[in-house]
């Protein structure tokens, strides 16, 4: 899993390593299948990728020249898809914390 973070400003700073255990656990108490495969090692853990301040504003936009209709633009909680994925660029990728 591939968490993407769109800070609340350009400056903004996310306590990653923390964000990324919280994410972890949350999926886990969610999902009994996430938490086994997590902790038989099947699933390795999730990374984080930081995307640039407005950068949900600026898929929206695209899509929206694109010709999709308004209602039709959500955010993107959780996909499969890699194209919605690749849409947003990170500035910074952070891996699992080290113990």
């Amino acid at each position: 899993y591939r968490l993407l973070v769109e800070p609340a400003s350009p400056e903004g700073r996310l306590p990653a390593a923390d964000l990324l255990r919280r994410f972890d656990a949350a999926l886990g108490r969610a999902n009994v299948e996430y938490r086994g495969k997590r902790d038989s090692l099947r699933l390795g853990p999730p990374s984080l990728g930081v995307v640039a301040a407005a950068s949900y504003e600026a898929y929206r936009r695209r899509r929206l020249s694109e010709g999709a209709h308004d209602s039709h633009v959500k955010t993107p909680p959780l996909t499969d898809k890699a194209a919605v994925a690749d849409a947003f660029e990170a500035r910074e990728e952070v891996p699992w914390p080290a113990d």
